[in-house]
């Protein structure tokens, strides 16, 4: 349920309306916490809302999640819920879910909106409770509701996380959380420069992979291993975010393990790919970033 071209409408509660009734928004001062939490306005509610980082530094080939939980311990359900993110342009979300209590739910996403809220920003919103929209959930007291966020990049540098909230109704009062502005950075990989190891065979049935150099931007050599995959029918498959095969490879190994150069050819774009290598049931995957 997602779309790219929407804005929100004014039945959401607009962060101006938060402004008019004397809430300030500021931009925080910047903080290398990767766990935030986020106050809730108005206080006096037992709710608290947290933004998670899973690290602060990553190689530009690696995914950051951002994980955003809220936790209802008041005594009446949250409607209207939304979450809302400014991410920098160079930022992607290459996938996105929803639970409660363990279980998925559906959600609204409107995005990416560019210069929205903050210039040279993507602003994003992920409806989790919208009639009107065809999405319904209402967080219970004592329930909690988390939305988990895959990040991918295609540029090194540090990026600002500068503003994002979550906003939602309880027992008829609009309420918002947010949070100090947080920063990661996404860096070339240490190893990419060299031939990287790989362990030796593994016990069982397992399969796995590097891919060096990553990025790359003429050629990328992918390095697997596995146990009795000589001389069986395999294939390298590879894929664009949107899950649309770019290239395919089938190939019978010489040995238990080995080496696959890739040199893309015709249009292709720099950007983050996904690769996998399978043999009969089994597969390694992993991603690979080209830079032109």
């Amino acid at each position: 349920m997602n779309t790219n071209h929407r804005r929100v409408k004014v039945r959401y509660i607009n962060m101006r309306v938060f402004l008019a009734a004397g809430f300030i928004l500021t931009f925080l001062p910047v903080t290398s916490h990767l766990l935030a939490q986020e106050p809730v306005y108005p206080p006096g509610f037992d709710i608290t809302s947290e933004y998670v980082l899973s690290a602060e530094k990553l190689n530009i080939a690696d995914t950051l999640t951002i994980t955003r939980t809220i936790f209802n311990g008041g005594s009446f359900g949250l409607t209207r819920l939304y979450f809302s993110d400014n991410l920098p342009s160079g930022l992607i979300v290459a996938g996105e879910s929803v639970q409660s209590e363990g279980i998925d739910l559906q959600f609204l996403r409107i995005g990416p909106i560019s210069d929205n809220e903050v210039d040279g920003y993507d602003t994003y919103f992920w409806v989790l409770d919208s009639p009107e929209e065809g999405v319904t959930n209402i967080v219970a007291s004592g329930a909690n509701v988390t939305l988990e966020l895959k990040i991918v990049c295609i540029d090194s540098g540090i990026f600002q996380l500068p503003l994002h909230t979550a906003v939602f109704r309880s027992n008829g009062l609009g309420l918002f959380s947010t949070s100090d502005a947080l920063q990661v950075e996404f860096v070339l990989s240490d190893n990419d420069e060299e031939d990287p190891e790989i362990p030796g065979l593994l016990p069982g049935s397992m399969i796995i992979s590097i891919a060096y150099p990553n990025p790359f931007n003429s050629s990328v050599i992918i390095k697997y291993v596995g146990n009795g995959v000589k001389d069986k029918p395999a294939e390298l498959e590879i894929c664009d975010l949107l899950g649309r095969r770019i290239y395919h490879d089938d190939f019978i190994p010489a040995d238990d393990h080995g080496y696959i150069t890739w040199r893309p050819e015709g249009i292709i774009s720099t950007g983050l790919y996904l690769y996998r290598i399978s043999s009969g049931e089994r597969s390694t995957r992993g991603k690979i970033v080209f830079l032109k």
